[in-house]
C-alpha cells in the first residue's frame, strides 16, 4: 500500500536506537503506516527485528529480519520473515516456510486499500505442478466441484500449477483476515499463453501474458475464428489481462503495438478486446484513435464477430472544445468545396466512419449557425468521401423534426440553405407558429396559432445575400390538389375542359422579404428535394396562403397574406371586409371561362374561388360564390357554389333565372346540399314564371320540382275568363299540403304572386323562414324525401269580373297517395278598378278537397280567411263549410258529417271530424267595444255513425245532442226532406241545431 513517502536514514536510525531485537508493534507511531498495516496481520501484532538494518547501495530500500511469535501465518508454516521499506512508502513481506512439507516462499503486498496479497510459490520449481485437484478441494471446499465444472464448459484445461495467492482484508478491529485464495497456473486460451489465478470462493479467473514471446493480432484473432484478413500484419499484442466467469464469460484485454492505416488516415494507441459468452460465442473489438491533422484526435472503434467476414467497421467522435472549428476540420481533412453555411459553422460535435476495404469515409458534424440576426440553430451535417468525391448532406432539427438539408452548390453569390421534412403517407399536423417559436418567440407571436396544418412536407430555407442580414422561410405544403371538378351542379361541366384544380396549397412564414432573385435559387434546391416550390415573384415579410390554379396545360399563382390579427376577434362594430384576393386570369377551356381566382383564408380553412361561366350555345351560366377548399388541420376538401345564374336566349324564347345555395343550417335531414330559385320564360305573347329546386341526398340520390304560372289573357268563356295556367312536379319531394281549408291561402303555389318578383322571398317561403300570406304560419312545404313524387296542374280565372278564383289539382304518389283539390276565391266590391280608396266587401275563401284512397278519408272544406271583412277591415267575417266521408280501410268508416258553421255548443265532435268556425262578424270598434252576436245560434249539421266501441258498431250509432229544435224551429236546409218530422232516423242522417 502506498503511504506518505518515508525519510529512510531517520527510519534507521530509530530502529538503531531501539537496541537489539528491539519488538516492532503495530501500536508504534514512529514507524511507516504501511510496515504497521502488515504487523497487524500476526497474531500479536508484532515481531522483533533480528540482525542488523541493512540499506541497498542506492539507499532507497532499508531491509530488515523479523522473528515473530507465531509460526503459521495463513496456513504457510514460517521460519524466517524479511521486511523491505521504500523511501516511496512501500512496504513488501517475504516469508519463508513450508505449506504441506512442500518449502514456499510468500511474497505480501498491498494491492489495494486495506487489501493484501500473499503470493505463495514453491521453491522447488514444479513442486505443485499436479497438486490441483488437492489445492483445490484445499482452497475451494464445497466451491471446488462448480469451479471444476466451469473449467471443463470452456474447454480450460489448466497445467503447472505454480502455487497460490491469499487474499487479505481489514476487518476493522479484527484486523486482517484471509477473504479468497486463488490456485495460480498456466492456461493456454487459442492462441494465448495465460498463466491465470482460479479464485475462490469467487468462482472467477484472472491473468495476464505468460510470455514475453509477441503475438501477432491476426494470427490470434483468426485462433478464435475471427476474419482477420483486413488486419494489419505488423500488429501485435503487449500488454494483456483476462478475467473469466466460470461457465458465463470471459475476455481478454490487450494493448497493440503498431499503427493501423485507413487511406490517409492512420488508427494509433490500439487496443484489443476478446470476449466470450454463449450467446454471441467470440466477438473482438477494436479501438484507437484517429488523427485529423496535427490538431485532435477522434476515439474510433470497431467490433467483429465470430465467423463474421467483411470489414471492420470503424467509428467515433468527440465533443468540440475550444480547439474544435470548421476551418481546421476543413484543413485537416482536405474537403473541397465545402457550402458557404458549413464555413462559419461553430461545431459541437464530430463523428467519424470508416469500413476498411470499402475505401468510403464518413463525417458527421453538429454544430450552431446563425439562420438570423440574433436567431441560432443546429445543423447535423454528413460529409462522405470516395473515390467519385466529396458529397455534403445535412439535417436540421426544427421543433422535433428532422428536415433535410440541401446545399447550394452553383455559388450563387448567396448563402443558401434549404432544408425539407416529408411527413409519410398519411401526413403530419403541423402547427405553423410552433416552427417559426423554434428560432424566436417574438417573431411567433405575428403567426396565427389557428394555422394548424396536416401536412405531406414541410420546408425551410435560409437565405444570406452577399450584403444584408440574413433570413428565413419556414413553409408547409398541404397533402393533396383540390379537384373543381368536385364542385356540385357544375362539376360536370368543369370536368370537360380538362384538368382544373387547385395544387401546390402552402403555408409560408417569411421573416423578411425574399427578393425573386433569391426565390429562384431557392426554388432550385427546393425542386432537388422535391417539394412544392416558392413563388417566383418572391414573398413579403409575414404570412402568407399560396397555390396554383391549373387550368388545361397553364398554371396561374395565387397568393394572399394572412393577416397576424387573425388571431385576435374582430371588433363588434367593424363591418366585415372581404378577404378574397382576386388575381386576373381571363381564360377559356372549352366552354368554360375562367375570369378571376381568389384565394382567401377564412374560419381555419383556406379557400379559393373561381369567378367563371359556362357557355353552351344560347345557354349561359354564370357561378356564383363558386369556392373550393379544405381546412388546415386535416385535409378534407369542401365545395361550395352560393348561386347559379341561367340564361338562353334562341328567339322568339327567351330564358332567364338563378338558383340559390341554401345554407347548411336550413337543409331539411338528409341532404347534401340543396339549390332553389327562380325563372321567367318569355315567348312572343306572354311569359312563364316558374321556381324550383335541385337538392341532392347524402345518399347521392337528386331531388328536385318545378312549378310553373303561364300569366295572361288566355281564354274567354262567358262569364268565365280564363288569366293564368299552373303546372309543377317533384322528384324525392313531398309536397306539404294544408292542413284545412283555413292554412289555402297561404298555400304558396297559390299565394306566391302575392310576394311579387323578389326571388328571395318566393324562397324564403318555400323554406319555412317566412309565412307565405300572415297570419298563417311558416312551414316547410316542399321537402325533400327520398320516394315521395307529385303532380300539379291549376287554372286561375275571374267569374263576371266579380270573382277572381285559382283551382289546383295535386297528386301526390310514393309514400302514399293523396290527391287535393285547392282552391281561393276571392270577391271584392266595389272593384279595384272602380275605387281604390273604398272597399265595402272584401271575402277571400279557402278550398280544400283530399282524398286518401289508402287511408279511407275523403274531406271537403271552405273556410273564409281571416282578411275578409265588410265596411271595414275591422270587421272580420267568419264562418266555413266542411263534408268528411270515412270509407274502406279507415277505422272510422261508415260515418260521415256535413256542418255549415260549426256544431252546435253542448256536442262534442269526434277526433276526425273537421272543426269549422260559426258564420257571423268579429268587429273591433275601437276604444275597447267589440261587436260579436250575444247567443248565437247553432249552424245546421248533418251527421251519421259514430266511434267504433265495444258495446255499439259504427253502423247503428248515431250522433246525439244534448239539445234539437223540431222542423219548424229553422227552415230546413234541404227543403221537402224531412218536412214536418220532428226529427231524421237515426241513420243515414241526422240533422243538429
Amino acid at each position: 500500500m502506498a503511504d506518505d513517502t518515508v525519510n529512510l536514514g531517520a527510519l534507521q536510525a530509530y530502529l538503531v536506537s531501539l537496541g537489539d531485537s528491539p519488538l516492532l508493534s503495530a501500536a508504534d507511531g514512529n514507524l511507516p503506516a504501511a510496515l504497521r498495516d502488515m504487523l497487524t496481520t500476526f497474531p500479536d501484532g508484532g515481531c522483533r527485528a533480528s540482525g542488523r538494518v541493512k540499506a541497498d547501495a542506492g539507499r532507497d530500500t532499508l531491509t530488515l529480519s523479523l522473528t515473530c511469535a507465531s509460526t503459521i501465518w495463513q496456513a504457510v508454516a514460517v521460519t524466517e520473515v524479511t521486511a523491505a521499506v521504500t523511501g516511496e512508502g512501500v512496504v513488501t513481506l517475504t516469508l519463508g516456510g513450508t505449506f504441506d512439507q512442500v518449502e514456499v516462499t510468500s511474497t505480501v503486498t498491498a494491492t489495494a486499500a486495506e487489501q493484501l496479497t500473499a503470493a505463495v510459490r514453491p521453491l522447488r520449481p514444479g513442486a505443485f505442478a499436479a497438486a490441483l485437484e488437492d489445492l483445490g478441494e484445499f482452497f475451494g471446499g464445497d466451491a471446488w466441484p462448480a469451479a471444476r465444472d466451469g473449467l471443463s464448459e470452456f474447454g480450460f484445461d489448466l497445467k503447472d500449477v505454480a502455487g497460490f495467492d491469499i487474499r487479505l482484508t481489514r476487518q476493522g478491529a479484527a484486523g486482517y483476515q484471509a477473504r479468497s485464495a486463488a490456485v495460480v497456473a498456466t492456461l493456454d486460451v487459442k492462441a494465448l499463453p495465460l498463466q491465470i489465478a482460479l479464485w475462490f470462493p469467487d468462482l472467477t479467473i484472472t491473468g495476464a501474458l505468460r510470455d514475453d514471446q509477441p503475438i501477432g493480432v491476426g494470427a490470434l484473432l483468426e485462433s478464435f475464428g475471427i476474419p482477420a484478413g483486413e488486419v494489419p500484419a505488423d500488429l501485435a499484442i503487449g500488454d494483456l489481462s483476462f478475467a473469466a466467469a466460470l461457465g458465463v464469460a470471459y475476455v481478454a484485454r490487450m494493448t497493440v503495438t503498431g499503427l493501423w492505416s485507413i487511406g490517409h488516415l492512420k488508427i494509433t494507441s490500439l487496443s484489443l478486446v476478446l470476449s466470450y459468452d454463449k450467446v454471441s460465442t467470440f466477438v473482438a473489438g477494436v479501438a484507437g484513435t484517429v488523427a485529423i491533422g496535427s490538431s485532435f484526435g477522434i476515439g474510433v472503434s470497431a467490433f467483429k464477430s465470430f465467423g463474421k467476414a467483411g470489414g471492420w467497421s470503424f467509428s467515433g467522435g468527440l465533443a468540440a472544445d475550444a480547439a474544435l472549428g470548421m476551418a481546421e476540420v476543413t484543413a485537416a481533412l482536405g474537403l473541397p468545396d465545402v457550402p458557404e453555411p458549413l464555413e462559419s459553422l461553430e461545431l459541437t460535435s464530430l463523428w467519424f466512419s470508416y469500413t476498411t476495404g470499402a475505401s468510403v469515409f464518413g463525417f458527421m458534424l453538429r454544430g450552431d449557425m446563425t439562420i438570423a440576426d440574433g436567431i441560432r440553430a443546429s445543423l447535423g451535417v454528413t460529409i462522405t468521401q470516395d473515390a467519385s468525391g466529396t458529397r455534403y448532406a445535412g439535417t436540421l432539427d426544427i421543433a422535433s423534426l428532422d428536415f433535410e438539408v440541401v446545399f447550394d452548390k452553383d455559388r450563387s453569390g448567396l448563402e443558401v440553405l434549404a432544408a425539407a421534412f416529408r411527413g409519410g403517407e398519411n401526413g403530419i399536423e403541423i402547427v405553423l407558429r410552433d416552427l417559426v417559436a423554434h428560432f424566436s418567440a417574438d417573431l411567433a407571436a405575428d403567426v396565427p396559432d389557428s394555422l394548424r396544418i396536416e401536412v405531406k412536407d414541410a420546408k425551410f430555407v435560409r437565405v444570406k445575400p452577399a450584403s444584408g442580414p440574413a433570413g428565413f422561410v419556414v413553409g408547409v405544403d398541404l397533402s393533396a390538389a383540390v379537384d373543381l371538378a368536385q364542385l356540385p351542379l357544375v362539376g360536370g361541366f368543369l370536368s370537360q375542359a380538362g384538368t382544373l384544380s387547385v395544387e401546390n396549397l402552402q403555408i409560408l412564414y417569411s421573416s423578411g422579404d425574399l427578393q425573386a432573385q433569391a426565390a429562384g435559387v431557392v426554388n432550385g434546391l427546393l425542386g432537388q428535394a422535391q417539394v412544392v416550390p416558392l413563388p417566383q415573384a418572391g414573398l413579403k415579410k409575414g404570412v402568407a396562403a399560396l397555390a396554383e390554379l391549373k387550368a388545361g396545360n397553364e398554371t396561374t399563382p395565387v397568393a394572399l397574406d394572412v393577416p397576424p390579427s387573425a388571431n385576435a376577434p374582430a371588433p363588434k362594430a367593424a363591418a366585415p371586409a372581404s378577404t378574397v384576393h382576386w388575381i386576373s386570369v381571363q381564360k377559356k377551356l372549352g366552354v368554360i371561362q375562367i375570369n378571376r381566382v381568389g384565394v382567401q383564408y377564412q374560419d381555419k380553412e383556406l379557400l379559393f374561388a373561381l369567378d367563371a361561366a359556362v357557355a353552351l350555345g344560347p345557354l349561359s351560366m354564370t357561378l356564383d360564390g363558386l369556392t373550393a377548399g379544405s381546412p388546415l388541420d386535416r385535409f378534407a376538401p369542401t365545395f361550395n357554389l352560393s348561386g347559379l345564374a341561367l340564361s338562353y336566349s334562341a328567339p322568339p324564347v327567351e330564358i332567364s333565372g338563378a338558383l340559390l345555395h341554401l345554407p347548411g343550417s336550413e337543409l331539411a335531414p338528409g341532404v347534401a346540399f340543396q339549390y332553389d330559385g327562380t325563372a321567367t320564360i318569355v315567348l312572343p305573347n306572354f311569359s312563364v314564371a316558374a321556381v324550383g329546386s335541385y337538392a341532392q341526398l347524402r345518399d347521392g340520390a337528386p331531388s328536385l320540382f318545378v312549378f310553373a304560372q303561364l300569366e295572361g289573357a288566355l281564354l274567354e268563356a262567358p262569364p268565365v275568363l280564363i288569366t293564368g295556367l299552373m303546372a309543377g312536379f317533384g322528384f324525392n319531394r313531398e309536397l306539404s299540403l294544408p292542413s284545412s281549408a283555413a292554412e289555402v291561402p297561404g298555400f304558396p303555389l297559390l299565394a306566391l304572386h302575392k310576394q311579387g318578383p323578389d326571388a328571395p322571398q318566393v324562397l324564403d317561403v318555400l323554406e319555412g323562414r317566412r309565412p307565405a300570406a300572415p297570419p298563417y304560419p311558416a312551414r316547410r312545404w316542399i321537402a325533400p324525401r327520398e320516394g315521395s313524387y307529385w303532380l300539379a296542374l291549376g287554372v286561375e280565372f275571374t267569374v263576371a269580373e266579380v270573382v277572381n278564383a285559382k283551382l289546383l289539382l295535386a297528386a301526390e304518389f310514393g309514400q302514399d297517395l293523396v290527391v287535393a283539390v285547392l282552391g281561393t276565391a276571392i270577391l271584392q266590391l266595389p272593384l279595384p278598378a272602380e275605387s281604390a280608396t273604398r272597399t265595402y266587401v272584401y271575402a277571400e275563401l279557402g278550398l280544400d278537397a283530399v282524398i286518401r284512397p289508402n287511408q279511407g278519408t275523403f274531406t271537403l272544406e271552405a273556410q273564409l280567411s281571416p282578411a275578409s271583412y265588410v265596411l271595414t277591415p275591422a270587421c272580420h267575417l267568419t264562418g266555413g263549410f266542411a263534408c268528411a266521408v270515412w270509407y274502406g280501410p279507415s277505422p272510422d268508416a261508415g260515418q260521415f258529417v256535413i256542418t255549415l258553421g260549426g256544431y252546435h255548443p253542448a256536442f262534442h265532435p269526434p277526433a276526425p271530424y273537421p272543426r269549422v268556425p260559426r258564420l257571423g262578424i268579429d268587429w273591433a270598434v275601437g276604444g275597447g267595444v267589440s261587436i260579436r252576436p250575444s247567443r248565437p245560434r247553432s249552424a245546421p249539421t248533418w251527421s251519421c255513425g259514430g266511434r267504433p266501441s265495444a258495446a255499439r258498431s259504427p253502423s247503428t250509432s248515431c250522433a246525439s245532442p244534448s239539445r234539437s229544435a223540431s222542423a219548424a224551429a229553422a227552415p230546413d236546409p234541404i227543403p221537402g226532406r224531412w218536412a214536418g218530422r220532428s226529427s231524421p232516423p237515426c241513420c243515414p242522417n241526422r240533422r243538429t241545431w
